[in-house]
């Protein structure tokens, strides 16, 4: 769906390799080779100011947040956020919610340091494997922890969003409704919690599987509690 759309903006698509980072290898071959410029978003720091975009709305609509879930693979755009929350709300924790069948963030996160790790998600908006220096950099430094989550959890957190809420999202960009069924629990009752929403890119393969899926056991609470996290859904 994701290529259709670029395609249908007249942009030449040309499709390769198994992963993101393979993918990646591939266009700096390709650039190389035609003498063009390779933008790396993990490695440009106003790609990853411009993710900040996002924190910084969030942070300018809400006079108060405790805590924000966004979704990483690579990590640009929950780095991003982080940092831009963090200018309007230093004292908000700022959550990665990573598949665990690609977690080289989250295990580069604990090491402090580039951790690389095989990619066998089918989560595909966040697979991959091979952590960028800016972004570790920038992830280490503003990232209050990150959580893992399985394929199928995030799965059934899309179905949950779609069926409890009327949001309907890839289910890459339900990791932050995992994050809060993970550490919800932590938090006092009139907490205020922000889910960054990051995509709706469904094609028919995912959308079976996602119809095919369970609702998490917080589904009543994800319809009951809509209205009082409008505004942190976003």
């Amino acid at each position: 769906m994701k290529l259709s759309k670029i395609r249908l903006l007249g942009a030449e698509v040309s499709v390769g390799g198994s992963d993101g980072d393979d993918a990646k290898a591939l266009a700096k071959e390709f650039c190389t080779g035609i003498d063009a410029l390779f933008v790396d978003d993990g490695e440009d720091k106003f790609v990853i100011e411009g993710a900040a975009t996002v924190g910084l709305q969030i942070g300018s609509a809400l006079d108060r947040i405790d805590m924000v879930f966004v979704p990483m693979g690579g990590g640009v755009l929950a780095a991003g956020t982080a940092l831009g929350v963090k200018i309007e709300h230093p004292g908000a924790r700022v959550i990665g919610v990573q598949p665990s069948q690609a977690p080289s963030m989250f295990e580069s996160f604990i090491a402090k340091s580039a951790v690389t790790r095989p990619v066998r998600t089918e989560i595909e908006s966040l697979a991959q494997g091979v952590p960028a220096r800016l972004t570790l950099e920038t992830v280490l430094r503003h990232i209050d922890d990150i959580v893992l989550a399985s394929d199928d959890e995030l799965f059934s957190g899309a179905k949950t969003l779609a069926l409890a809420a009327h949001l309907l999202v890839e289910p890459g960009a339900a990791a932050g409704l995992i994050g809060l069924s993970r550490l919800g629990s932590r938090l006092p009752r009139n907490a205020r919690v922000v889910l960054v929403l990051s995509g709706a890119n469904l094609d028919s393969r995912n959308f079976d599987r996602l119809a095919a899926s369970t609702v998490l056991e917080t589904a009543a609470d994800v319809g009951r509690e809509i209205d009082g996290m409008a505004g942190g859904l976003g």
